[in-house]
């Protein structure tokens, strides 16, 4: 394209009830006025017209804002021979090297502040980023970054001596409240306090503060804190999180340990819910006292094993019907010569049978679920 000049943006199209729509080809596209030309501003159908020079990353300007206009070949759809070129703008020139608002308004207007159009508001505490040596930056109007880093720097607490170099990338969306406080002095990334983050590290410590940090259930192999580890990690902070698959399944997956911590851990299941592993442990005593004495004859069995529901069935009904027999037989009616004779001869009978149902109570006891 051919570079012309400097100019100031004076409408932009975003709707199809604009005056200046066509076709959604014109979504996005300007009117402008050049810096060095004499134009009635508010006569806004005179003015030239022109379109996004890109449209893979672009950031779209409000009114007031300086762009440069460029002059290229127009799509192929068209046939007109006098319409083979067509006008194109860049970003906005980052006139108060702030990502939020940079206007150049016309210095005759009466216009006491400069406009951004029409449901702009100009907010005066939104900051930009205080970049760092080699950063690639993307900064969006309302507090929305993502920076690409990895240079040490007196300002960033993130990178030393020995991580100097290394990847880190911080996604932001919604600035700390505790930032800038005149919306203009520079800021950095607040992972406690900044709306939205996602951390990407290769080998770095983030102080992160978590919401529950209770630790219970691990005894002398819990997983390193959040805010100490320092590695690789992906990190997301939010006030709510949701993963969502609506199609298929979600899997968590962890080399050493999965924690959740929180007020209430709730899972309901539709149709099952399936805990499975060598051993499973309710309550964190329990756990405590997995290398606890078992029984061993009058002992108490310390580790608490969980009575197997079925196996405990079987082992009560075949004590009821023993009792039976020996109940049964104990109230028939007799002579007492012969009263006591019958019921010893009946409980020698059921002897046996109660041998072999004590014999049966240790395997009513779960060999992996232990409860406090």
């Amino acid at each position: 394209g051919v570079f012309l000049k400097p100019a100031r943006v004076v409408d932009v199209i975003i709707e199809e009830s604009h005056p200046s729509f066509r076709d959604f080809g014109d979504i996005g596209a300007i009117r402008y006025r050049l810096l060095d030309k004499a134009a009635k501003e508010s006569d806004t159908r005179s003015l030239g017209l022109a379109h996004p020079l890109h449209r893979n990353q672009f950031t779209y300007p409000l009114k007031n804002e300086i762009v440069f206009i460029y002059v290229g070949p127009v799509s192929q759809d068209k046939t007109d021979p006098a319409d083979s070129y067509k006008t194109y703008y860049t970003s906005a020139l980052g006139i108060w090297n702030h990502p939020h608002f940079n206007p150049h308004p016309d210095p005759e207007t009466t216009t006491k502040y400069a406009e951004g159009g029409v449901g702009f508001e100009e907010r005066g505490d939104i900051a930009p980023l205080l970049p760092h040596l080699g950063d690639t930056l993307i900064e969006g109007r309302y507090g929305q970054s993502i920076r690409m880093t990895g240079v040490r720097a007196n300002q960033n607490k993130l990178v030393d001596d020995e991580n100097n170099g290394s990847p880190l990338t911080i996604i932001r969306n919604g600035q700390s409240v505790s930032g800038s406080v005149d919306g203009y002095t520079p800021v950095i990334e607040d992972i406690n306090n900044d709306k939205t983050s996602i951390y990407l590290t290769s080998d770095h410590t983030i102080p992160i503060e978590m919401a529950d940090d209770r630790r219970v259930t691990f005894i002398d192999d819990a997983p390193e804190d959040p805010n100490v580890y320092r590695g690789a990690q992906a990190i997301i902070n939010s006030d709510r999180i949701i993963f969502n698959a609506k199609e298929d399944a979600m899997f968590l997956s962890s080399a050493t340990a999965i924690s959740l911590s929180s007020e209430t851990v709730n899972m309901d299941g539709t149709s099952k819910l399936v805990l499975d592993a060598p051993k499973i442990y309710i309550g964190a005593k329990a756990y405590k006292l997995r290398n606890a004495q078992r029984r061993n004859g009058p002992n108490e069995d310390l580790q608490e094993p969980a009575v197997k529901g079925g196996v405990n069935e079987t082992v009560l009904l075949d004590l009821l019907g023993a009792l039976r027999i020996l109940v049964d037989e104990m109230s028939q009616p007799r002579l007492p010569a012969v009263y006591v004779p019958a019921v010893i001869k009946s409980a020698r009978s059921i002897q046996d049978e109660l041998e072999r149902i004590e014999t049966l109570i240790p395997t009513t006891k779960s060999n992996k679920v232990f409860i406090e």
